[in-house]
């Protein structure tokens, strides 16, 4: 039994010995969602961390827990990303576009003259000539360095993400796994599939004892029912995914708030540290010229119906940039 768990032992006066004391993170070494809400609200993500997002098929998934990855690699810190369902070279696509795109509207040479950019003219070369005088931002810093990503050449299955985590387990601080459904299994056993995944994955993140990022889907929605953020139990498959892991963020696909900014609510569906976190929604704003998300957001309650964002009577003391009315525009 010694092999498998730990057994912690009291003396006469029923004190534990060996007595637990939380370890101090100042905030510029915590890893980070890269959305300040969940920075706010969760204070980043802890060692041994199992988090799961989910969300339908085309709500931002991937982009998602890309910036996730890039929050942590400008911070210094090593990520590993398992990317099953990228193309080649995607995530770090993403990153650099997101990066380049910055440093060229905070240009301030430029005044009025930017253009308006699009990730899908950055992928088929249009922007090579315009960016060049930034990429120079990228060498200098050196982040992309702390990022490795791992895309798909053959079939991929648990007991290959399984051997790879324990080999990586030494040389990061991060991992993502984008995302579940990609891994290669039977589909008339998927939950019990997904059943194996889940406790799989749990038991990494606690040997490991690094904190590790699932991407799931969760079911289709019908247009009648379906809630501006999914519920935990939406996830498509089985729910073992979501009773196992210490946090569950669902997303859900807003309309436009302006050309160039869409809405993303964003729903902490579970946290195994502070169940209040679950009454809330945020309304997150993504912009699409820099892919990446506004610091400044709103919170609210979801409506009875789930279509609505309802003010809260009082601003959370953890809230620093986000407001508490939900009508502003």
């Amino acid at each position: 039994m010694s092999d498998f768990m730990r057994l912690l032992k009291w003396n006469d006066s029923g004190e534990v010995i060996a007595s637990y004391e939380p370890e101090f993170i100042p905030d510029d070494q915590l890893l980070s969602y890269g959305v300040s809400y969940l920075d706010e609200a969760l204070i980043g993500i802890l060692k041994s961390d199992l988090i799961l997002v989910t969300a339908e098929s085309g709500a931002g998934k991937t982009q998602f827990v890309t910036n996730i990855a890039m929050a942590n690699i400008m911070r210094g810190k090593r990520v590993h990303m398992i990317a099953l369902e990228a193309r080649q070279h995607e995530i770090e696509a993403r990153i650099k576009f997101s990066r380049l795109a910055t440093a060229y509207y905070e240009d301030p040479t430029l005044n009025d003259k930017r253009q308006h950019l699009r990730y899908i003219n950055y992928i088929r070369g249009r922007y090579n000539e315009l960016l060049r005088p930034y990429f120079g931002l990228l060498k200098a810093t050196g982040e992309m360095k702390n990022l490795k990503t791992y895309y798909r050449e053959k079939s991929f299955n648990v007991e290959d993400m399984s051997t790879l985590i324990r080999t990586i387990k030494h040389e990061t601080d991060l991992i993502i796994i984008d995302h579940v459904h990609y891994l290669d299994y039977d589909e008339e056993q998927q939950n019990q599939a997904l059943k194996l995944i889940a406790k799989e994955t749990r038991d990494l993140a606690l040997i490991t004892g690094k904190p590790i990022i699932l991407v799931a889907h969760i079911r289709k929605q019908d247009l009648k029912n379906k809630t501006l953020a999914p519920h935990r139990e939406d996830i498509h498959g089985s729910s073992d995914l979501g009773k196992i892991a210490t946090a569950v963020i669902t997303l859900g696909r807003g309309a436009p708030a302006s050309t160039s900014k869409f809405r993303t609510y964003v729903r902490i569906a579970k946290s195994r540290d502070d169940g209040s976190l679950e009454n809330y929604v945020a309304e997150c704003l993504f912009d699409i010229k820099k892919l990446s998300y506004d610091k400044k957001y709103k919170v609210g309650y979801l409506s009875r119906d789930g279509k609505k964002l309802v003010p809260i009577e009082k601003k959370p003391d953890w809230m620093k940039n986000g407001t508490d009315n939900t009508n502003d525009t």
